[in-house]
């Protein structure tokens, strides 16, 4: 489970005003700009860690046929479809537009590939999700597959003060600094834009870091469970060690 922490959106601007205030100019930046510069930084950081897979935002969407994808969506985890959208669903193969097209003309349908309600399968083309089988494509299937879809998506935009941020605790002062970075581009000279971009690099490199250093734990923690087996010959002396004999 991913600890998040308890910012909201006006705590962020809040900060970002104070750490701006060392470098006060008479340039005024209104809230609702604070606020984009903190969802671009979280959208940032967020951006950052996907590739990892170590933190990412996870929705749910239901999903039919010919369905509008929001402008958000970043990519798929699974899709779950069924005949008439509820249980039992069967897992959708992800297809390419050549494979798509394949399937869905009669003239070119390929016994050994042919898109099923037991084995459906989808295609993302643009922003526009399409699910197969589908009476739009071929009138001799009943009805089109729908179901859910678990993806990665970016959280919209809340311009509340009390909007609470799905910050995790290591992004905290990433998010900070990058909203910061926006707000003093043109108030200040290269020497301060360096030093912040300077430690804008520190944070990120401590994100990378803090996700290797997990991975390593859980592998020796998995390495821990695995039984020792006997040895069937005796292993190569190390220099400096005795030769090892079994008994």
């Amino acid at each position: 489970m991913i600890p998040y922490g308890r910012y909201t959106l006006q705590q962020v601007i809040d900060e970002v005003i104070v750490r701006a205030g060392r470098h006060r100019t008479p340039e005024n930046v209104d809230w609702y700009t604070l606020a984009s510069y903190v969802y671009q930084g979280l959208e940032y950081a967020m951006m950052i860690a996907l590739p990892l897979k170590e933190w990412a935002f996870t929705t749910t969407l239901q999903v039919t046929h010919q369905m509008l994808l929001d402008v958000n969506f970043i990519s798929p985890i699974r899709v779950m479809l069924s005949s008439n959208g509820g249980p039992p669903y069967r897992e959708a193969r992800r297809i390419d537009v050549k494979e798509w097209f394949t399937i869905q003309d009669p003239e070119r349908k390929q016994i050994w590939n042919q898109s099923t309600y037991d084995n459906p399968t989808y295609m993302i083309w643009g922003r526009v999700l399409y699910l197969h089988p589908s009476n739009t494509w071929d009138y001799n299937v009943v009805g089109a597959v729908s179901g859910f879809m678990d993806c990665y998506m970016i959280p919209p935009r809340i311009y509340s003060p009390n909007a609470q941020l799905r910050l995790p605790y290591e992004y905290e002062e990433l998010v900070i600094l990058l909203a910061l970075e926006k707000v003093l581009y043109r108030t200040v000279d290269n020497a301060i834009m360096q030093e912040i971009a300077s430690a804008i690099q520190k944070e990120r490199m401590f994100v990378i870091e803090q996700y290797i250093n997990r991975r390593q734990s859980q592998q020796r923690a998995l390495e821990s469970f695995v039984l020792p087996e006997v040895p069937l010959v005796p292993p190569a002396p190390v220099p400096g060690e005795l030769p090892q004999r079994l008994i």
